[in-house]
């Protein structure tokens, strides 16, 4: 028998009046991303490709609400809520992304909801995908974490929520979580087999260094 996984991300519509109208992305139900407000066939914080154009309705009164879209080119897509909290345009994963690779709990200009920052997290600091390995010689702790139910999004909060945070990446098929924790600095190595992590820069603290290694 097989059980049904929730994922960590929701998405809805949402109302406050006529003229308030927007998609929401939950995490975990807490507000994470919104497109903005829907006017003149838009969103505030949604671009959409050239690749397909629609046309964009709602309905708000006493009787219903709700929001479609078709293709008005004849084609309508899928939209997608991936696992990483992004909605994507039907197959184009990789290029059609609406919503940023990632929300950090305060208002960045792009939709992300402001909720609250952990104290030792400025908005200077970003995850960046590297390869190569950490090194330290003094304390560096890689703690995984092989639990499916935790999901990539969920491994991302936990080490930005983490003051020892130096980075993560999920497990196999992209369940679960290693994350690694410490004072180290991160040596990059493009041609090196290392598996990429999300390496949490932080260009105030300092507190890790990125640089190339020569080979």
């Amino acid at each position: 028998m097989e059980f049904l996984i929730w994922g960590a991300f929701t998405l809805s519509w949402e109302t406050n009046g006529e003229n308030s109208q927007r998609l929401m992305i939950r995490r975990r139900g807490k507000p994470y991303w919104t497109s903005g407000h829907l006017n003149n066939q838009t969103f505030e914080f949604t671009k959409f490709t050239k690749v397909y154009m629609y046309n964009l309705s709602s309905a708000y009164n006493n009787e219903e609400r709700y929001f479609s879209y078709y293709g008005s080119n004849g084609h309508t897509p899928m939209w997608i809520l991936n696992a990483n909290g992004q909605i994507v345009e039907g197959d184009h994963d990789e290029l059609l992304k609406w919503s940023p690779e990632f929300c950090y709990g305060y208002d960045s200009g792009n939709g992300c909801m402001a909720v609250s920052l952990p104290p030792c997290r400025s908005i200077d600091d970003k995850f960046t995908l590297l390869t190569g390995e950490f090194a330290s010689s003094g304390f560096l702790a890689f703690k995984p974490d092989y639990n499916s139910r935790i999901s990539f999004s969920d491994c991302m909060m936990r080490c930005w929520d983490s003051c020892d945070c130096l980075g993560f990446n999920s497990g196999e098929n992209g369940a679960g979580c290693n994350i690694w924790e410490g004072d180290a600095e991160f040596e990059i190595n493009p041609q090196s087999f290392s598996v990429p992590k999300y390496v949490l820069v932080s260009p105030k603290k300092g507190k890790i260094i990125v640089f190339d290694v020569m080979i």
